[in-house]
């Protein structure tokens, strides 16, 4: 048990060596760091744009409520560009380990099956999460322009 997880580990060292050796692995590799960066921002935009939706729902108890419609429709619209920032930045990260996988894959002259199906499972999440996002956009847009009942 102990030896498996010493090949393994030495089997993970040297695709590393490999993948770093390799300028367009390397390369990737850099887009990828820098994917997720932009990710991370990306995400503390979502907070950001979270705390003014809080104030424009806070604002509405004190001030008019066509001015609070208004603010908390704007932060609707940045937190949906913000999301969909998000969904991008991971379907661009996911096929960047795809790439990386696939790289991988012809070096070693084996399947990668199970990083590709953790891969595609990305994909898919990335682009159920932008076309939700797409979906709900004109949703929330009409739901800050609609007239109140009171």
């Amino acid at each position: 048990m102990n030896c498996a997880r010493t090949q393994a580990a030495g089997v993970a060292i040297l695709a590393q060596q490999m993948l770093e050796a390799d300028p367009e692995a390397a390369a990737a590799m850099a887009r990828y760091q820098t994917a997720l960066q932009r990710l991370d921002r990306a995400k503390a935009m979502a907070g950001e744009v979270e705390e003014i939706f809080k104030q424009a729902a806070k604002d509405a108890s004190l001030s008019d409520a066509a001015i609070a419609k208004d603010q908390a429709r704007k932060a609707s619209e940045l937190l949906a560009l913000a999301e969909v920032a998000a969904a991008e930045k991971l379907l661009e990260a996911a096929e960047m380990e795809s790439m990386l996988a696939k790289a991988e894959q012809i070096k070693w002259g084996g399947e990668v099956t199970e990083a590709a199906e953790k891969i595609e499972s990305i994909k898919s999440a990335g682009i159920s999460v932008v076309g939700g996002l797409a979906a709900t956009l004109p949703l929330l847009l009409a739901s800050g322009n609609a007239p109140s009942g009171s």
